[in-house]
């Protein structure tokens, strides 16, 4: 999946994806994250969980700091087969991911 990088001119990214079974997600997947995409520009990462029934029907959701979108871009692309390959380990769906320019943050 190629993303519209001109459309995100700013210094900072994050890219928002969810996500169920979490001790596997938390332990072993996040881990891989870091070892595979720091390198590319990846700041940081918070994972949020939902309350049951919360009326946006999350569960999960992840969320990946980047340095810019274009870092993002470059560590998708990279298309790491440990780390994409993982996806199976902990869920039965596609991952939905939003990408979103940072306007403020404090």
């Amino acid at each position: 999946m190629r993303f519209d990088v001109s459309r995100f001119p700013c210094s900072r990214a994050q890219a928002i994806l969810i996500a169920p079974q979490m001790d596997y997600y938390l332990q072993s997947h996040m881990a891989l994250v870091d070892k595979h995409w720091r390198s590319y520009g990846l700041k940081s990462w918070s994972v949020q969980q939902f309350e049951d029934k919360d009326p946006s029907g999350l569960y999960v959701q992840t969320t990946l700091h980047w340095r810019s979108i274009e870092d993002f871009q470059r560590a998708w692309d990279a298309n790491i087969p440990e780390l994409m390959n993982d996806l199976e380990n902990y869920t039965e769906t596609v991952p939905t991911r939003w990408i979103a320019k940072v306007l403020k943050q404090g």
